[in-house]
């Protein structure tokens, strides 16, 4: 995988971008500790960053397809803090929210919507030391979505867990259009 800190048009500032295996991109916001959006295709042009003086805003190459942000993992009142990221292997994201560790990898997967094979995105969280429920808040709109543990609210816009669930589970997207 490829992994780059961009200022990416249209993106917040404390922007990484990943370039997965596959042709499947995303952006994940080191602000709000949360993936923003994916893309397929072609990763960055980095060339409005690097050339001449620099600074201008880096663009993806690709199609841009939405995830159903709503923020980071939620725990209680707390504010996710930004603690880095590994780049061995897959890039494993690490932040915390309150006294609990959130260690979040992101994966390609590909499923049928319809009879349409998309390409989307796989979460894979493991949470530590989680006191009370954590949940994972989705605007469902634009993607089908599935978890490997928790429950869903009727709406799907919240998935709740408890610390035992949350220490492993996956949050699978697929782009309905």
């Amino acid at each position: 995988p490829l992994l780059q800190r961009a200022f990416v048009q249209n993106s917040p500032a404390r922007s990484i971008c990943v370039g997965l295996p596959g042709g499947v991109n995303y952006l994940f916001d080191a602000e709000t500790c949360a993936v923003m959006y994916g893309w397929t295709g072609d990763f960055l042009d980095v060339g409005p960053d690097r050339k001449g003086r620099g600074g201008r805003h880096c663009k993806i190459l690709g199609k841009r397809f939405e995830v159903g942000f709503r923020g980071a993992l939620k725990i209680g009142d707390s504010s996710p803090v930004f603690q880095g990221y590994s780049r061995l292997g897959v890039p494993e994201i690490h932040y915390s929210v309150g006294e609990a560790t959130v260690r979040q990898t992101v994966s390609l997967h590909a499923g049928l919507v319809g009879d349409i094979l998309k390409r989307g995105l796989q979460y894979t969280f493991k949470v530590t030391d989680a006191k009370g429920t954590v949940t994972f808040n989705l605007n469902p709109g634009n993607v089908l979505v599935e978890a490997s543990a928790g429950k869903w609210n009727p709406d799907k816009t919240a998935l709740s867990l408890n610390a035992k669930e949350a220490s492993e589970f996956t949050v699978t997207l697929l782009p309905k259009n």
